[in-house]
């Protein structure tokens, strides 16, 4: 797999949210148990790790998440496949995000071929314990240089469970803060 973003611009030079594997606290925040969609049958869904692990999933059906595009959780191998994954801080009551959407063309159901990583930057804003906005998303390529404006509230959907968080960004040792390591 080759990463980059959009005219060869490294996505390991822009990606600004590092992971240091403490506890975000967002919990004292929002509610954490379940994701955060738009109120529609067929749209984004956000699941907030306490780790600062962000997934970005579609079609959320009977607290399953799976999304076509490769975001799916397997349970009988409790893994993650690749997806649209990333990192967040929390200022105040905004949470920053760096999203890592990974394109690939599919061969067959077991053959992909990754060609690129995007990254894209989103804002939200923290309303209340069960509302969030989701303000804005970024693609870091210089074709599309300004924000998308989004201004789409989400509200949190109870799950009975989540899976555990996705590591594989974990594996990346230049997404991690100065001196941390694996855990």
């Amino acid at each position: 797999m080759v990463s980059f973003v959009g005219c060869g611009t490294s996505i390991k030079s822009l990606s600004d949210i590092k992971w240091s594997g403490n506890d975000t606290g967002i919990s004292k925040k929002v509610e954490t148990i379940g994701y955060y969609k738009i109120p529609h049958p067929i749209s984004e869904a956000f699941v907030f790790y306490e780790d600062g692990t962000i997934v970005l999933c579609n079609r959320i059906p009977e607290d399953t998440i799976h999304y076509e595009g490769g975001c799916i959780f397997d349970k009988d191998t409790n893994r993650w496949g690749d997806g649209t994954i990333g990192l967040y801080r929390i200022v105040g009551d905004t949470i920053y995000a760096n999203m890592y959407f990974k394109n690939c063309f599919y061969l067959s159901s077991r053959i992909h071929i990754y060609f690129e990583t995007w990254m894209y930057k989103m804002t939200f804003k923290i309303l209340d314990r069960t509302r969030i906005v989701w303000i804005d998303e970024h693609l870091m390529d210089k074709e599309f240089p300004n924000p998308k404006i989004k201004n789409d509230t989400l509200i949190f959907q109870r799950a009975e469970q989540l899976p555990p968080p996705n590591t594989n960004l974990k594996k990346k040792s230049w997404l991690w803060e100065s001196g941390k390591r694996l855990q």
